[in-house]
């Protein structure tokens, strides 16, 4: 019975496999360590900032109208330039016509209440088309509504 000693692995070889093991271990810890910091930083990169004016004015088929009022009209601003001017300018006419509230007649005053208004549904439009409406823009409008309102 004392014979089995002979075919079990001796004490050498079962700390070298040990030692295989642990190495091989750490190098997979590492490995997946070092991915996810390179991952973490791919992915914190910060977004490129654009300011509210940029996203109000932007024009992307240089029609002459702001994407975020092809939008409100249900067009897309990407496509279809000359087209899509020519729908919004006869919708306008028809609505000025209609006495629909746009008015032909550029020498009308408008409100201080009216054209807050009217800045603030095309920046919140604007941002939200874009995909850039979030806390932080939201705080941004109401501080600048805050200061424009109070100021003297």
């Amino acid at each position: 019975m004392t014979d089995y000693k002979n075919y079990l692995p001796s004490k050498k070889f079962q700390a070298i496999i040990l030692i295989i093991i642990v190495f091989i271990a750490l190098f997979f810890t590492v490995k997946g360590i070092v991915s996810l910091i390179k991952s973490k930083k791919l992915t914190s990169k910060e977004p490129a900032k654009i300011t509210v004016g940029e996203v109000i004015q932007k024009d992307s088929n240089s029609n002459g109208i702001p994407d975020w009022e092809e939008y409100l009209w249900g067009l897309d601003p990407n496509k279809n330039g000359p087209e899509n001017k020519e729908f919004i300018m006869a919708k306008k006419k028809t609505l000025a016509e209609n006495n629909g509230g746009l008015s032909g007649d550029p020498s009308q005053t408008i409100t201080d209440n009216d054209l807050l208004s009217q800045e603030f549904f095309a920046t919140i439009v604007s941002l939200q088309q874009t995909g850039s409406l979030n806390d932080e823009s939201m705080s941004a409008i109401t501080n600048a509504i805050g200061n424009n309102a109070f100021r003297v």
